[in-house]
């Protein structure tokens, strides 16, 4: 059965080799073994391409005797090059993302427990216990997941606005696909923004190197600096 491919179509397939060790470089590495593999099969399918060309060439004899097995591996070829081909394009991007996703929430992860501390919001909302404390979490999660889509750009976080109406509609968003109801979500909104902001101002959102050695953990609880007056500090609304 035929695979899509016929010795009509070497350039074809020629082009799909190339695209495919193009898509290996950059997922394993000019080295790896994969690479070179579909490299030294391009030079044969290439081969095969000017051999094709040639004018007398048996494979332009339909009465060559090895028409029918040279068919045959080209249907072969062509069936490897494009299952290779899509898992490139497909499989390998997913896992970089799942890669990137969970390098950041251990980053973050880290960076909260070698503080050796816990931030005021962040404690108020443990303490509070049900919804609020899975929110809490859910939220670490998130900015996990939005940190490891800003392609080295520095955390979406960092310079968080009080007015960022954008990010808080992610948040929003996807503290609904968590399964948080609109309406818990708009009764806690100040306090999000707060722990938002909290990790912030406390550099758990900086994606620094693993120290050599961790500070010892501690109970101790770290309040933010209060302002000077004595109104409480509040969020502007985004």
């Amino acid at each position: 059965m035929s695979f899509g491919f016929s010795l009509g179509d070497a350039v074809l397939l020629t082009q799909l080799a190339g695209r495919v060790i193009k898509n290996a470089r950059k997922a394993c590495g000019e080295y790896d073994d994969l690479s070179r593999e579909v490299t030294s099969l391009h030079r044969t399918l290439q081969r095969l391409q000017q051999e094709k060309d040639k004018s007398g060439s048996m494979l332009n004899n339909p009465c060559g005797g090895h028409g029918q097995e040279l068919q045959t591996l080209i249907d072969g070829c062509g069936e490897v090059l494009k299952k290779i081909d899509k898992i490139l394009k497909e499989d390998v991007a997913q896992l970089r993302e799942r890669l990137a996703y969970y390098k950041s929430a251990l980053t973050l992860c880290l960076n909260m427990m070698s503080t050796g501390s816990i931030g005021r919001v962040e404690r108020k909302m443990d303490e509070a216990g049900g919804e609020l404390k899975e929110i809490r979490r859910a939220v670490n999660g998130i900015t996990a997941h939005l940190n490891s889509n800003t392609k080295g750009e520095g955390s979406v976080f960092t310079a968080y606005p009080d007015d960022d109406k954008k990010v808080w509609r992610e948040l929003r968003r996807e503290l609904n696909r968590e399964g948080f109801s609109s309406s818990v979500i708009h009764d806690n909104k100040e306090t999000i923004k707060a722990y938002i902001k909290e990790l912030g101002v406390r550099g758990l959102l900086d994606d620094l190197e693993t120290p050599d050695i961790l500070p010892r953990p501690s109970t101790t609880s770290v309040d933010e600096p209060e302002p000077s007056s004595q109104t409480p500090q509040t969020l502007s609304p985004f």
